[in-house]
C-alpha cells in the first residue's frame, strides 16, 4: 500500500462534531496519562518500546493527544497520514517495535470510553480503529523508506 492509498482510505473517516473534538481536547492530557500508566504497568513493555524509552513513550502519548485534539477539530486526511508516517519513522528509529503501535492504539480504544461521553467516543473511536487497521501499511511504508535496514 502506498501513501496515496492510505490518504484515500482516510478520506472516508467522518469529521467529528465540534462538541466531540472539544471534549477530547478537554481530556487530552488525562487520556495520554492513562494510556501511559496502563502501558507502564505491563511487564513486557520494554519488548515493545526498547530499553530506557519510557519517557519517549510518555512524550509520544502526550504529543499524540495534542495532535489528535487539533486534527479532530479540523480534519485533513493528508495531515493524519503524513504525521503518522513521520511519527512511526522517528519512534521506530528509537527502538520502538511495530507491536507498540498496535498495543498503544488498542489502549487508546480502551481508555476513550472511560473519559468521553458515548456520543464523543462513537465519533472519535473510528479514527483509532482506522489507525489500528492500518498499522501494517504504515509499517510497510516505513520500511520502504528505510532501504538500509
Amino acid at each position: 500500500m502506498d501513501r496515496q492509498t492510505l490518504i484515500t482510505k482516510a478520506q472516508f473517516l467522518v469529521p467529528v462534531p465540534f462538541s466531540a473534538a472539544r471534549e477530547y481536547s478537554m481530556y487530552s492530557r488525562l487520556l495520554a496519562a492513562e494510556v501511559t500508566r496502563r502501558l507502564m504497568e505491563r511487564e513486557d513493555i520494554e519488548k515493545h518500546i526498547g530499553s530506557c524509552n519510557s519517557s519517549a513513550m510518555e512524550d509520544n502519548h502526550r504529543n499524540h493527544s495534542l495532535f489528535m485534539a487539533s486534527l479532530l477539530g479540523n480534519y485533513h486526511p493528508e495531515t493524519l497520514i503524513d504525521t503518522v508516517l513521520w511519527v512511526m519513522k522517528v519512534y521506530r528509529s528509537r527502538g520502538f517495535s511495530r507491536s507498540y503501535w498496535e498495543l498503544q492504539l488498542r489502549t487508546w480504544l480502551e481508555v476513550l470510553p472511560q473519559y468521553l461521553s458515548p456520543e464523543s467516543n462513537e465519533a472519535i473511536a473510528p479514527f483509532y480503529r482506522f489507525l489500528l487497521a492500518q498499522v501494517d501499511a504504515f509499517d510497510e511504508l516505513h520500511h520502504q523508506e528505510q532501504p538500509h535496514e
